[in-house]
């Protein structure tokens, strides 16, 4: 699957610019870009771009909202005429903004064309609002040739491009979209939609009315995570004061209940280095009861395993709660390894490297948790232990919990899980989820 590369701007040639030497310049290096892209990344990478994603009798809108939703990255390419006249581009960066908000996998590039923009440009007027400035811009841009060689290093180089996989924003926004259109009519979606946000067209256009309802409701419940919550509580409110059955509703709270988690922090679990690294994640109920997954009471630490993997439920634990007095804790991690992993007798380490090695190749994820009751003092001793256990066995996410604030001055050789979360928004979260379990319950 190519990744899809979405290209905003506002180049198209007008009738009463066909003298215009610098309106010309800038259709042709929109008319190059495609070719140029192909010859780096060849049918990696596909191009979405107006001038051949739209066909006569197309409703242009339509197509806008369907390369807005489909696409992996995107450029935005900022001549005058886009920062001083284009509604579209606009609308286009709105969208695209939000996504890079809530996706930290998702590439969103400014490009500033020289003598035309400049960074100054995105800290004015509408494009300020959308705090563009903070993105990683290319700027001085005369031709496409340019804008490719400067955008190798940001999409990454050929051979380690893309996995082909959605990107977890994606996954979500695709299952309650699905969620939505499977168990709810069009009428329904509809009253939901004006329920939510009241005399506001639907945000995402489409063909067919009860996806573009689900589509713009799944938008509007995904577009800020720390609120998503409250929002399907109104979902549920209005759902269940309809008449639906409450335990049939149970599955949209599991597909969003993660959603607050910062999708920068879940994204330190999927990094090549959290194999490598013990993970320090803070959290007051990284050990406490979970509706969702009664059989793995550890609330939090589960939030932020299916806020980076929404799609799977394929994950082996080890949660290490004590260590005897007499062990180490990396001995002790290996015991119960080979305990709940290896199924045969010869449960020696040879067969328990192979055993994980069959795991990760069908896409288990293996958590080794340290209860934060085994690390009060934060010493040295217990990460370089950990770090023997890494030199062993590839692959293992071990996380190291903190009950508390996250403290400075830990040891060398963890990686903090970065942004720390916020214990006010924890505690917010976790009563929050649970008032809407009760709500489904008692409906």
């Amino acid at each position: 699957m190519p990744l899809k590369l979405f290209v905003s701007h506002s180049s198209r040639l007008r009738d009463d610019e066909t003298s215009d030497a610098q309106a010309q310049a800038n259709w042709q290096l929109l008319l190059d870009l495609p070719g140029q892209i192909e010859q780096v990344y060849g049918s990696q990478v596909e191009v979405l771009v107006d001038h051949d994603a739209l066909r006569a009798g197309d409703d242009w809108e339509t197509v806008l909202h369907g390369l807005l939703w489909d696409c992996d990255a995107a450029l935005i390419v900022f001549s005058r005429r886009a920062v001083e006249e284009s509604d579209w581009v606009k609308l286009e960066a709105a969208v695209l903004g939000s996504r890079a908000m809530n996706d930290p996998g998702f590439h969103l590039v400014p490009v500033l064309l020289a003598g035309q923009t400049t960074v100054a440009d995105l800290d004015q007027g509408y494009f300020a609002a959308l705090r563009l400035k903070r993105l990683q811009a290319i700027p001085e841009v005369n031709s496409a040739q340019e804008i490719v060689a400067r955008l190798r290093p940001i999409l990454g180089e050929p051979e380690t491009l893309f996995s082909g996989q959605p990107s977890a924003y994606r996954q979500t926004g695709t299952a309650v979209e699905a969620w939505l259109v499977r168990n709810l009519g069009q009428k329904v979606l509809e009253a939901l939609w004006d329920k939510l946000c009241p005399g506001s067209r639907p945000c995402v256009a489409h063909p067919d009315r009860a996806t573009r309802y689900a589509r713009s409701i799944a938008t509007h419940l995904l577009e800020n995570g720390e609120d998503t919550l409250r929002r399907t509580q109104k979902v549920f409110d209005h759902l269940l004061c309809s008449g639906h059955n409450g335990n049939h509703c149970a599955g949209l709270l599991k597909c969003l209940n993660a959603q607050w988690i910062n999708p920068n922090a879940a994204a330190c679990l999927t990094e090549k280095e959290a194999g490598a690294q013990s993970l320090v994640l803070n959290g007051a109920f990284l050990a406490s009861g979970d509706p969702d997954f009664p059989e793995r009471p550890y609330y939090t630490l589960n939030r932020y395993l299916k806020r980076a993997w929404p799609e799977t439920r394929r994950f082996q634990w080890v949660p290490i709660a004590r260590i005897p007095t007499d062990r180490e804790v990396a001995d002790e991690v290996c015991e119960q390894l080979r305990a709940q992993l290896c199924r045969g007798s010869r449960a020696n380490d040879e067969a328990l490297r192979r055993r994980l090695s069959s795991l990760r190749a069908d896409d288990w994820q293996i958590v080794v948790f340290i209860a934060p009751t085994l690390w009060p003092d934060r010493d040295a001793r217990l990460v370089d232990d950990l770090r023997t256990l890494h030199g062993q066995y590839q692959g293992l996410l071990v996380v190291l919990g903190i009950d508390d604030e996250m403290p400075a001055g830990l040891p060398e050789g963890v990686r903090v899980v970065d942004p720390a979360l916020n214990l006010l928004v924890e505690e917010e979260q976790h009563d929050r989820e649970l008032d809407t379990w009760d709500l489904i319950k008692n409906s």
